[in-house]
């Protein structure tokens, strides 16, 4: 029998204390009792923007005025496929209730992996937990490792919650020194820190995150064990697929534009970002000649948010 596809439309949907709203599936539904976020089937001839607002109004009795595109994934179940685009609501009027007679709660982003939720809202969960902007620091041996972490404080002080820090031409004792340092002063910005180093040190050092270089990407068929966030630096279609079939938690695409760091490096222009977007199961990050002016269209295209050196660093 074939797989029935439905197209579903969700949003993310947060109050004043910065949670997130969830409510239960009834008795009945696919999946009923399962927790997940408010939305439903998109029916013939309506935008995903136009859906949404009319099932916020049905089933939660609120009118959504604002929203911007979160994330949009397909998954699989044994019976049917299932395509999911999630918006992240910013602005809506009313108080949320559920008028089908559901249970509501609302929860923070950090504790959103200890409710049940269907499978095919793991990335949502993801999305929701990362930043719009993914700050990639430059080399630290252009200047003093005191001048390099003031520069960084700096960043932090801008709002980056977070970092990889990538430092190909320190010494591997020079790297791990400055790592530290770094990991230490992110820790009081509560910033997240992805090393992009081996597994082994990033193990010893006790990161909280490893950001794989493609050829590191390619040497991997698991995801190693007791990392919290693993990210991949993907350039084609069939990284992207690796990258997933490995089980990172977001990759970064690259180059949108050209860069003046990698002149040479062709840029995939939005277009063809868009596209192999579509090829991923996790959030995707926009890298490449980007700032945060581009965020926005960053967005209108699929992805997660931008990462960048200068764009974030200066």
């Amino acid at each position: 029998m074939p797989h029935s596809d439905i197209h579903v439309v969700a949003v993310a949907l947060f109050n004043r204390q910065n949670e997130v709203l969830l409510t239960q599936r009834l008795p009945g539904k696919h999946l009923a009792g399962c927790w997940e976020f408010p939305g439903g089937k998109i029916e013939a001839n309506e935008s995903p923007l136009t859906a949404l607002k009319r099932e916020l109004q049905e089933e939660l009795g609120i009118k959504l005025s604002d929203a911007r595109p979160l994330i949009k994934i397909a998954h699989r179940y044994p019976d049917r496929q299932v395509t999911l685009d999630v918006w992240q609501a910013t602005a809506y009027d009313g108080v949320p209730h559920g008028k089908e007679g559901q249970a509501l709660t609302w929860v923070a982003t950090k504790n959103l992996k200890q409710w049940t939720l269907p499978a095919a809202n793991d990335a949502i969960v993801t999305a929701l937990q990362l930043s719009s902007h993914y700050l990639i620091t430059p080399e630290p041996e252009q200047t003093s490792t005191a001048q390099f972490l003031l520069q960084l404080e700096k960043a932090l002080t801008r709002g980056n919650r977070l970092l990889q820090f990538r430092a190909h031409t320190l010494s591997p004792d020079q790297y791990q020194a400055t790592a530290i340092e770094v990991m230490q002063l992110c820790q009081r910005y509560e910033t997240q820190v992805l090393l992009n180093t081996s597994i082994d040190q990033a193990l010893e050092l006790n990161a909280s995150g490893v950001h794989l270089n493609s050829p590191r990407l390619h040497e991997l068929s698991t995801r190693p064990p007791t990392i919290k966030w693993l990210a991949a630096s993907c350039h084609t279609t069939a990284d992207i697929i690796h990258a997933c079939n490995i089980n990172v938690d977001f990759i970064v695409l690259s180059p949108v534009k050209s860069t003046l760091s990698h002149p040479d490096a062709k840029a995939i222009g939005w277009p063809t970002f868009q596209s192999q977007v579509k090829q991923s199961t996790v959030p995707v990050y926009a890298l490449g000649g980007l700032t945060t002016h581009d965020t926005q269209q960053a967005w209108q295209h699929g992805a997660q948010g931008i990462a960048a050196i200068r764009g974030l660093w200066e």
